[in-house]
């Protein structure tokens, strides 16, 4: 934390914690408001509809759509999965819900990927759990509909089947169909349950249905188009960032006086420099740079990096103010300013200013406490303390006794030590007194009588010959025209 050693104006004074922090809440309001004022009228109509962010989506939707693994939802490009339920007469009519998941995927493997392979990169890599329980081995050849060593692989990894085992459920009806059908001696309704499950677990969201699913959208040509829709909205998204952390924190401080915002401006809340005068524009400029660079992080196209990165910025921000005695920022110690209390502060330019400003203003509640601050560190008010201090701390007999005498004579100690504070205060201002000269003032005739041990009649005749001696002396001082 900063090492605060350099002593502050006694006419200066530092924000509180909770101004500071209802500032910068004030600050983060006026910031997200702005940012959806941009976002509605700049950023929607005038990037969003003139670039490729729609055509991109509706194009990405094709796509899927083709594949007939997933739906669009109510938003445009995001999608969801279908969810079958058995009929009451699924026995009788063999309208088994399993099966409609299962053609999904035969679908994908056996009709799209084979007749898009030349227009799409299709990978085929995708890690995942398949219905042996293995992972997925990609299938290094052409995936092509007549190929022999393709469908074995799809019905290996998507149905389970390995071929001359006992074990399989279902079985090949002919040589290269892959339809399935229960094997031999396998009773239906056990068929169906663990065909239902492996292909679509709906509590668990798991089976070979999802994985198919989720196989679509990591292909090459969903994940371009992905990006491409991603940073078009960024796109939209960046002047809703960018403007109101330049107009809130950059512009507004450098030309409002004392680096206010305009939540600090509600709060009195102002900024200086560490000495407690005013900050240099270059000070200023340094301070708010980094606060603009840490709202932007909200802002930049890696949510999942800058945002983590802008809470811990600001966490440590609040700390910094929180421990320093200052309340002093993470952005304050780099730039070299303070945050005072602006209605309880009086501040200048430079110490010379303030000086000027006191000689011109002495009658002004600065300029008197500039004089109490310097008679208390005058030398002969000094020697006063460090005399009634060490009068104090004599202890001779008489001190002694006297101090038994008042304590027997004491009944209550509060009242005993009010009476010592007051004779304490009382020859402290006794020995202010004695350094003060005393004013010279004219004898009255009554004084002057007991001073000399004459009469009143005596003294006034001896006070007129002394008014006559002083203008014979006044006369005398002057120049005389001799011819």
């Amino acid at each position: 934390m900063e090492k605060e050693t350099k002593h502050l104006p006694n006419n200066v004074k530092i924000a509180g914690l909770g101004r500071r922090t209802l500032a910068v809440m004030l600050d983060a309001l006026f910031f997200t408001g702005m940012a959806f004022l941009i976002y509605y009228t700049i950023g929607t109509n005038a990037i969003l509809n003139n670039n490729s962010y729609y055509p991109t989506i509706d194009e990405q939707k094709v796509f899927i759509e083709r594949t007939g693994m997933l739906y669009e939802t109510q938003a445009r490009g995001t999608y969801d999965y279908y969810i079958y339920s058995d009929p009451a007469d699924a026995e009788t009519t063999g309208d088994y819900a399993y099966l409609k998941y299962r053609n999904k995927v035969w679908n994908l493997f056996m009709n799209f990927v084979p007749a898009n392979s030349s227009e799409y990169t299709v990978n085929l890599a995708y890690s995942m759990t398949c219905f042996n329980g293995d992972n997925l081995t990609p299938f290094t050849g052409t995936p092509k509909a007549d190929n022999q060593e393709y469908g074995k692989w799809v019905y290996k990894y998507f149905f389970g089947y390995v071929e001359g085992s006992t074990d399989n459920y279902f079985i090949p009806s002919v040589a290269g169909d892959f339809t399935s059908v229960p094997a031999d001696g396998k009773d239906p309704k056990t068929y169906h349950a663990i065909m239902l499950k492996a292909f679509f677990d709906g509590s668990n969201l798991k089976g070979h249905y999802i994985d198919a699913s989720r196989l679509v959208t990591e292909q090459p040509t969903v994940i371009a188009l992905q990006e491409k829709i991603g940073y078009a909205g960024w796109a939209a998204r960046l002047p809703s960032f960018l403007a109101p952390a330049f107009i809130l924190f950059m512009i507004l401080p450098l030309f409002i006086p004392g680096g206010k915002t305009l939540g600090k401006l509600i709060c009195s809340v102002a900024v200086i420099g560490k000495d407690g005068y005013n900050a240099p524009k270059i000070n200023i400029l340094l301070r708010q740079f980094i606060v603009v660079v840490i709202w932007t992080l909200i802002g930049l196209p890696w949510p999942v990096l800058t945002v983590p990165l802008f809470l811990f910025f600001l966490i440590v921000e609040y700390i910094s103010i929180v421990m320093t005695g200052r309340h002093v920022a993470l952005h304050d110690m780099l730039a070299g300013t303070i945050a005072i209390d602006a209605a309880k502060s009086t501040w200048f330019a430079s110490k010379e200013d303030e000086d000027d400003f006191i000689l011109q203003h002495p009658q002004s509640p600065l300029a008197k406490k500039r004089e109490k601050e310097e008679e208390v560190k005058s030398p002969a008010y000094l020697a006063a303390q460090a005399q009634l201090a060490a009068e104090e701390s004599i202890l001779d007999l008489s001190t002694i006794n006297k101090r038994r005498e008042e304590a027997r004579a004491m009944t209550s100690f509060d009242k005993f030590e009010q009476e010592s504070d007051a004779k304490f205060a009382q020859r402290k201002e006794e020995a202010k007194k004695k350094e003060e000269p005393e004013e010279e003032r004219d004898l009255t005739i009554d004084e002057l009588a007991e001073m000399e041990g004459i009469s009143k009649e005596e003294a006034e005749a001896m006070l007129k010959e002394q008014e006559k001696a002083e203008e014979e002396e006044d006369d005398s001082d002057g120049f005389t025209d001799v011819k």
